[in-house]
């Protein structure tokens, strides 16, 4: 017990000094159970301890659980506990492919993430996508066509001048900047169909070396596009 004691203290001296992260040090509290000693639960350790309710200490928890997990894809230093908390709902496997798309479009378009992007993203792929309409069984009946005789006396209406085809208006060049921006699009369109295809790739053959080098490869590849000026 004493030895749980003296984890407890220096777990909590660390994040008092903001050495450790909260979230990291409460999860391994709460396993360990090394607030048993003066608390009877996990609840009343946060509340008495630290002033905040368990289920604030559990969301601490799940964003921490969510940093680790998508390290490998995206800086996890730049996002905040609100941004990981808002994508936990996510499968594990997928919420480092949802964060870098969010981060991407963000960079894309000059601004920092927010909270409300993660939610939204989060959102979209949990959203089924809608069954198609099934064709109409039953199709309408089609009219007989007229015959020659219903038609003949009728051949000196038509207009048989040709439609004078509109002369299309030359469209200006796009500048090389705009060239850039269009390719850089490509660019990320495919780096991302390639860490969903990675991500597949491990779920059918797992292995954790090739799947984490394999996303720092692609990571790289947006930062050195990004960086092309």
């Amino acid at each position: 017990m004493s030895k749980l004691i003296n984890r407890l203290e220096q777990l909590e001296s660390e994040i008092e000094s903001g050495i450790r992260s909260v979230g990291k040090a409460l999860m391994e509290i709460r396993d360990s159970k090394a607030y048993r000693d003066q608390h009877d639960t996990f609840e009343a350790y946060c509340k008495e301890r630290w002033g905040f309710t368990d289920r604030h200490a559990r969301e601490l928890i799940s964003a921490e659980t969510v940093r680790a997990k998508i390290g490998t894809f995206v800086p996890v230093e730049t996002l905040k506990t609100e941004h990981l908390l808002a994508i936990s709902s996510v499968p594990a496997n997928k919420q480092g492919q949802v964060a870098a798309s969010v981060l991407a479009e963000c960079e894309e378009q000059n601004r920092k993430p927010t909270t409300k992007d993660f939610k939204a993203a989060a959102k979209e792929f949990a959203q089924p996508k809608a069954d198609p309409k099934p064709e109409p069984t039953d199709k309408p009946e089609q009219e007989d066509a007229p015959t020659y005789a219903q038609t003949e006396d009728h051949w000196e209406d038509v207009d048989d001048t040709p439609e004078q085809a509109e002369t299309p208006q030359a469209k200006p060049e796009p500048t090389a900047k705009e060239q850039a921006a269009s390719l850089k699009s490509i660019i990320k369109q495919h780096n991302a169909a390639m860490m969903r295809a990675i991500d597949d790739m491990h779920g059918v053959m797992p292995n954790k070396e090739y799947h984490a080098g394999c996303h720092i490869a692609f990571r790289n590849i947006h930062q050195l596009v990004e960086a092309w000026k």
